[in-house]
């Protein structure tokens, strides 16, 4: 009975003595969490690849059951973003000229 109780203490004070698990680090380029911010509200997940950061998103092209990958590398979606700065993630891009005038005008 002693052995385990100086077994559950030995085992307390390792435990309290172990060092505490640092924080997953984040990215502290701000370029790079706001494109991270702006890939994520077009639907493009960002994917670490031997040769850089690529955002990815998957599709299913019309009249087709397959979907299909697109990744796009950085500037490419910086290019995207700056084309299409107003772009709403659920509608698309918003229009520029709406009808304010009726139904049917």
């Amino acid at each position: 009975m002693v052995r385990i109780f100086s077994a559950v203490i030995a085992l307390i004070l390792l435990g309290a003595c172990a060092p505490t698990p640092q924080a997953p680090k984040t990215d502290a380029d701000p370029r790079i969490a706001n494109l991270d911010k702006e890939g994520r509200a077009r639907g493009f997940q960002p994917v670490m690849r031997q040769d850089g950061r690529y955002y990815c998103h998957t599709f299913t092209p019309t009249n087709s059951h397959i979907q299909q990958k697109e990744c796009i590398t950085e500037h490419q979606l910086e290019d995207r973003v700056r084309e299409d700065p107003s772009h709403d993630p659920i509608w698309g891009a918003r229009p520029s000229n709406v009808c304010k005038q009726g139904l049917n005008c």
